[in-house]
């Protein structure tokens, strides 16, 4: 037998509905203010948004690009927001292909809780890359994704070197 082991994955596992609530829904502004990049994996900032790796992705390399200012729908953002907001996705989906050659891409948005967003008061784009064959018998007999490539290496090869 083979185990798989992703102990980054347990506080999420583990983790009540309530338990840290209040920092999850300031999750994205305390991320947006830190200085830490590389400890919350953000590897690009502009103007008005920025972009960090998902902690649980769906996918190797899943991004999410996120305004610094907290709204929960598009209609929120201002227009030089906004054009921000869609140059840093196309920026990010060149990076993601350029460092890990994927097939295609995922990229969308989640308004509202009822629409599966985890952080409803903050938006946030995210940017999926997806290969041919990405999904297994993992995923829909278990629950369980496989990841290739784990975060720290992942945001290496997306980080610019300074």
């Amino acid at each position: 037998m083979e185990h798989l082991w992703a102990p980054w994955r347990n506080a999420y596992v583990t983790a009540s509905d309530e338990s840290g609530k209040e920092d999850k829904d300031k999750l994205f502004l305390t991320i947006g203010q830190s200085g830490d990049d590389e400890a919350n994996f953000v590897f690009l900032r502009s103007r008005s948004v920025f972009a960090v790796l998902n902690r649980f992705p769906y996918n190797a390399g899943h991004t999410l690009v996120v305004p610094y200012r907290e709204v929960s729908d598009l209609r929120d953002l201002g227009n030089d927001e906004q054009k921000n907001l869609w140059d840093t996705v196309n920026q990010v989906s060149g990076l993601l292909e350029r460092a890990l050659h994927p097939d295609g891409f995922n990229i969308g948005i989640n308004v509202g809780a009822a629409a599966g967003a985890g952080i409803p008061s903050h938006l946030h784009v995210h940017v999926v890359p997806r290969w041919q064959n990405d999904s297994n018998f993992m995923t829909a007999q278990t629950d369980t994704r496989v990841h290739p490539a784990d975060l720290k290496e992942i945001y290496r090869k997306l980080k610019p070197a300074d």
